[in-house]
């Protein structure tokens, strides 16, 4: 493994633009200034915390809450395709027998449709968002 050199370290820091630390916040500058913020924030307790950044809380737990969902929808749709009710109204009638009590089945195709569904829509959904993010920021 090489060693990076003080010169080569220098070097790499060049390529990067750290215009934005000189840039003036108030009376101090900008680097300074979320330096000192950072160590305030670090300094509050839990309680102060959550009352300086209700926003914050709240768009965490509506994200959270959309991932939970998420997961939910996943596991519970596959749990449709038993419910007589569910078969009655979006199944074909097959006839009663011993694994088709009410008579109804949902078709293969649309199991497997349905099923599928939030997995396609994460993945174009992922792409999107890659898409959108490279166009308008993060």
């Amino acid at each position: 493994m090489a060693v990076s050199t003080k010169e080569e370290t220098l070097q790499v820091e060049e390529q990067f633009d750290q215009s934005w630390s000189e840039k003036q916040w108030g009376d101090r500058r900008l680097s300074v200034a979320a330096q000192d913020i950072a160590l305030e924030e670090k300094s509050m307790s839990t309680w102060q915390a959550i009352r300086a950044n209700p926003a914050a809380i709240a768009w965490s737990l509506l994200i959270s809450t959309c991932v939970i969902m998420e997961g939910f929808d996943t596991a519970l749709l596959g749990n449709f395709w038993a419910y007589p009710s569910f078969q009655r109204k979006f199944g074909d009638f097959v006839g009663v027998t011993s694994t088709t009590r009410s008579g109804y089945q949902i078709p293969p195709g649309w199991q497997t449709g349905l099923g599928q569904a939030s997995g396609v829509g994460a993945f174009f959904g992922a792409i999107i968002n890659g898409w959108l993010v490279a166009a308008y920021g993060p």
